[in-house]
């Protein structure tokens, strides 16, 4: 595991999961529930495949409605649960590109896509990154600031997740 990818884990531990717990949420990264009288609310963390950035999306199952939200594969169980077999789900809108990155991020203009950010591993030196500009490098203080963002963006999920359960 990178160094980055630790100091990322550590800081969640630090300044995100007690936000979780103090709302109600067990488990244990990257996936936590909440069971409620008639759902159980879910959030997981996805990491990047690329590494040095993750996802987080919130959802609720309803094991004893007609529609549970969710469907269960390989040997999930309902007390196995997490996002990924829900059909409908929030996902947090991250810092950048639907992310949160936690090592150095660059940015790209381009004519037909759009802006695209790209994220090198401290690790690693990159001598040509063409065409991009590092606008945030990773230093001590980034995985700090990565969790403030994302406790200020759980507040939104949370509430979307309360306005979801009072629709269906």
């Amino acid at each position: 595991m990178n160094n980055n990818r630790n100091i990322m884990i550590s800081s969640l531990k630090e300044y995100v999961f007690p936000l979780l717990r103090e709302n109600g949420y067990t488990g244990s990264y990257p996936h936590f529930h909440k069971i409620e009288n008639d759902s159980i609310d879910l959030i997981s963390f996805q990491t990047d495949k690329y590494g040095g950035a993750f996802r987080v999306e919130v959802s609720a199952a309803f094991p004893e409605s007609e529609n549970k939200n969710y469907t269960l594969y390989g040997d999930m169980t309902e007390k196995t649960l997490d996002v990924t077999a829900t059909n409908k789900r929030y996902r947090l809108p991250g810092m950048y590109d639907g992310k949160f990155y936690y090592t150095d991020v660059y940015k790209k203009r381009t004519l037909f896509f759009g802006t695209l950010y790209t994220n090198v591993p401290a690790n690693e030196k990159v001598t040509d990154l063409k065409g991009f500009k590092l606008i945030r490098p990773f230093n001590e203080n980034t995985a700090k600031l990565v969790c403030e963002e994302l406790n200020r963006q759980l507040e939104k999920a949370f509430a979307w997740l309360e306005k979801y359960k009072r629709k269906r």
